[in-house]
């Protein structure tokens, strides 16, 4: 025990020592994460699309926000536009297929990003198993009994625990604002009758003789309109 005791004193300065090189470089790291935060100052956004970085210093530069996000400029797609899609279920499903539409196909970063996205996802996974990264684990775990043998006292105990959680499962339903049914209302249909016959020109005509009948007759309304001693008399009206 005297011995223990001679060691435990001797090595006292020695420990209080380190402690107190350790506390010195814990107070450095304090302070000098104290000086970075007092000269950091937060970019500043001009107004006009760009951000001063590090404003008011010798390092101050400015960047447009169209080189932090490139696609910011679009022309097919302003902020007004979306902003009219609140409420309008339609037309932001719609809006929305049109922008995976584009971005499929369209030429810029934010396509490129999307498509590495899909393209993920669409791959298979590999089944890691049997990868051999893990099969040296899953001996030691499957047979740990020599391994035990080399320590004094260690046994393993696996214990499997049944136990009940409640999972909420989502039920979401879409509903469609369908337009106002009218009451009542008034159907107007033009209907453009064409006659089935009907007189061109010369001397003749057309006159009804009741439902469903008509009269169609060659020659002048008149008597005694022709004379000759012999004579054959020949009339064309065309219909």
């Amino acid at each position: 025990m005297s011995s223990i005791l001679c060691v435990t004193l001797a090595w006292t300065p020695f420990g209080v020592s380190w402690a107190d090189a350790i506390q010195a470089a814990g107070r450095d790291g304090q302070q000098l994460g104290q000086h970075v935060l007092d000269g950091f100052t937060f970019p500043i956004d001009t107004g006009i699309g760009a951000l001063t970085l590090n404003p008011g210093t010798a390092q101050e530069s400015a960047i447009s926000i169209g080189a932090l996000f490139p696609d910011t400029n679009s022309t097919s797609t302003t902020t007004s536009d979306l902003a009219n899609l609140y409420g309008n279920n339609p037309g932001t499903i719609a809006a929305g297929l049109n922008a995976q539409t584009t971005l499929n196909g369209e030429s810029s970063f934010t396509g490129e990003a999307y498509r590495t996205l899909i393209d993920n996802a669409h791959q298979s996974h590999p089944d890691l198993h049997n990868d051999a990264l893990w099969n040296p684990g899953d001996q030691v775990f499957n047979d740990f009994t020599p391994w035990a043998q080399s320590f004094s006292d260690c046994t393993t105990v696996t214990t499997q625990t049944e136990t009940t959680q409640s999972v909420r499962v989502p039920d979401y339903q879409l509903c469609l604002r369908q337009p106002p049914v009218p009451q009542s209302c008034t159907a107007t249909h033009q209907v453009s009758v064409v006659p089935l016959l009907s007189f061109v020109s010369g001397d003749g005509g057309m006159s009804s003789c009741g439902p469903g009948c008509m009269d169609l007759y060659v020659g002048r309304v008149g008597d005694n309109y022709w004379s000759a001693g012999c004579a054959v008399f020949t009339w064309q009206v065309p219909f």
